[in-house]
């Protein structure tokens, strides 16, 4: 448990900023460490077993990272794509990227506030 509190505490550290490429970049490295933190804490034994233990997810939790995840992975990816591609001008990369990390802002929200001792 300590290493999802560690790697969400990093979480939203990654800044954008120069070329489309190295803002894609600081993005795809914000969301690893999101989504790592993410499956470790759905990997924890679930809190609606009975008896389960003091550190536990919640399945209500577990869905909200998964919807999250739903849109910032593809929005992510179509962001990436956009700048690698040199037919799309700076603008339309620039305006793919503001959607990409919004989408991860929501992401990283969520496992900042991961429980620290369970429910």
């Amino acid at each position: 448990m300590l290493v999802v509190l560690f790697i969400a505490s990093f979480a939203g550290c990654a800044t954008t900023g120069g070329t489309p490429q190295q803002s894609i970049y600081a993005i795809k490295s914000e969301y690893q460490i999101a989504l790592t933190a993410a499956v470790a804490y759905k990997g924890l034994p679930s809190c609606d077993i009975a008896g389960h233990p003091l550190v536990c997810s919640d399945a209500t939790v577990v869905a909200k990272l998964k919807q999250a995840d739903s849109v910032a992975g593809p929005s992510i990816n179509a962001a990436e794509a956009a700048v690698r591609d040199p037919t799309f001008d700076k603008s339309t990369a620039n305006m793919v990227l503001l959607s990409a990390q919004q989408a991860l802002n929501i992401l990283v929200a969520i496992t900042a506030q991961l429980p620290k001792g369970g429910k």
